[in-house]
């Protein structure tokens, strides 16, 4: 069964709906011959009720609120290194020791520690207002 179809059987079913997901189901995946479980979790997309995103993660035992705390420390790592390369050059540089990428990666993550203190500001500003 897919993930879609998994969403509807779900959502027919009589499984309640939590307040930080929809549903969480421990489901397994068959890779090379071997049978993995996964837990997913069904997170619906901010303003939009009827569209949802799925976390998956090997590590069953954890619960939905950590997988999903999890993930949102991922996707904020993601949006660093989206900004590190896209607008920083990050992924420009040609530096040929240890010492030089380093000295890189420092001045990279400064300069987007300035640059989330500024947008940081002045979200304070305009909040205020």
């Amino acid at each position: 069964m897919d993930i879609k179809t998994l969403y509807a059987n779900l959502r027919h079913s009589k499984w309640p709906i939590k307040d930080s997901y929809l549903y969480s189901p421990i489901v397994t995946f068959e890779v090379d011959g071997e049978k993995i479980p996964m837990k997913l979790v069904f997170v619906t997309t901010r303003g939009q009720a009827d569209q949802c995103f799925v976390l998956a993660t090997t590590m069953t035992a954890l619960r939905p609120e950590a997988i999903i705390q999890m993930y949102g420390q991922r996707w904020q790592i993601e949006c660093y290194f989206k900004v590190a390369k896209q607008y920083l050059q990050f992924d420009q540089a040609q530096v040929q020791g240890y010492d030089e990428l380093c000295g890189r990666l420092a001045i990279v993550m400064l300069s987007y520690d300035v640059l989330t203190l500024a947008q940081r500001e002045k979200w304070a500003t305009v909040a205020r207002y």
